[in-house]
């Protein structure tokens, strides 16, 4: 099931910035359209973020060194 906002979103994932949580529903969201399963989506939107960010010591995630938003491997991530 294709997320339609950020709210709808699990918990977990609630926990990354705004940008890493468009990104992880921009994977979902494409992964699903192409046919995977909700658990394989999950699998690659998680891959996808964890590609572009990390957590800090402290467990808040940020763009990995280098990265920005538009270098994420989904492509441009919509401003809200």
């Amino acid at each position: 099931m294709a997320y339609e906002n950020l709210e709808q979103l699990p918990q977990e994932v609630k926990e990354l910035t705004s940008e890493g949580q468009k990104l992880f529903m921009t994977a979902f969201n494409a992964s699903v359209s192409d046919g995977l399963s909700d658990e394989k989506a999950h699998d690659v939107a998680w891959n996808s973020v964890k590609n572009s960010f990390a957590q800090d010591a402290e467990g808040n995630w940020q763009f990995k060194a280098g990265m920005r938003e538009h270098d994420t491997t989904t492509g441009t991530i919509p401003h809200s």
